[in-house]
């Protein structure tokens, strides 16, 4: 039985890019091979698909289970969230994140065996030690380029209007009035680009600066990957006020150039793990 890593990959392309980049790091830290997990896909309630390759990202292997291995996986995550996120037995072991807590056998460890990662691996400690590595693998260039000057400011605000579910938490107007002060405290005259799955939703609940430009309006009349072109377009700017989005969050990571970003701190407790936030990012 060869040594490998193989993770479930879950919802779209922010939580896929943590899936992958955990498991990456972990599969390359330990020298085996890593294998990304796609069932469930086939029934994904918001019809989303794996779309990683589209990325660029290459020489990724995946597979599928079936129904009986599904059921496998799913009872040895219920003893492995039992334990402290990890069960092994027979040369297999599965690793859980148990309440968005880290997992320090993923961080500590050197997998070995037949490994299973079942979780949505929302931290950058997980794959710091392998940042340059995963943004030199998003090879994919939007439609349009981006020209971004060092005034201008990237700002992301995410409705949630499609997510029903518990727990969610919607950041209100305070948090993005704090950070444009910021941004006035830093520039003398900052220029916002916001992005956002819907304007008018956050024009009506007060949270858009006074004068901004709507982002993603350049798209070419043929463009098929609006949201990988976006999440790029905003990758390439300088300064970021990002939402409590995995979208957002990775526009801003992919930035290999220092970027100043603005996040929304623990205490509002708008994030699903408990350390969401590259250390040289700033809250509020």
């Amino acid at each position: 039985m060869a040594d490998v890593v193989i993770t479930s990959m879950v919802g779209g392309i922010g939580n896929q890019l943590y899936g992958w980049a955990t498991a990456a790091a972990a599969a390359s830290r330990a020298g085996i091979d890593l294998v990304l997990e796609l069932s469930s896909y086939e029934r994904d309630p918001f019809g989303r698909t794996f779309i990683l390759p589209k990325l660029g990202i290459a020489g990724v292997r995946t597979s599928s289970y079936n129904r009986m291995q599904r059921a496998a996986i799913g009872a040895m995550a219920r003893i492995a969230n039992g334990r402290q996120g990890h069960f092994g037995f027979a040369g297999r072991s599965l690793y859980t994140e148990v309440g968005g807590r880290l997992n320090p056998a993923i961080l500590d460890r050197r997998l070995s065996g037949r490994c299973y990662l079942r979780g949505y691996w929302q931290s950058a400690r997980y794959f710091a030690d392998y940042a340059g590595e995963l943004r030199k693998a998003v090879k994919f260039e939007p439609c349009n380029a981006v020209h971004a000057r060092s005034d201008m400011v990237c700002v992301h605000i995410r409705s949630f209007k499609e997510v029903s579910a518990p727990g969610i938490v919607r950041l209100d107007r305070d948090y993005y009035e704090k950070a444009y002060a910021r941004c006035f405290s830093r520039f003398a005259h900052p220029a916002f680009v916001v992005y956002s799955d819907d304007l008018q939703w956050a024009k009506d609940k007060a949270m858009l600066p006074a004068t901004y430009e709507a982002g993603g309006q350049s798209h070419t009349a043929d463009c098929s990957d609006r949201d990988l072109c976006e999440l790029v377009c905003m990758s390439r700017f300088q300064n970021f006020i990002i939402g409590n989005s995995s979208f957002s969050w990775w526009a801003a990571y992919l930035n290999d150039r220092s970027p100043w970003v603005q996040a929304p701190g623990r205490h509002r407790h708008a994030w699903f793990s408990e350390e969401p936030l590259p250390v040289e990012w700033e809250e509020a």
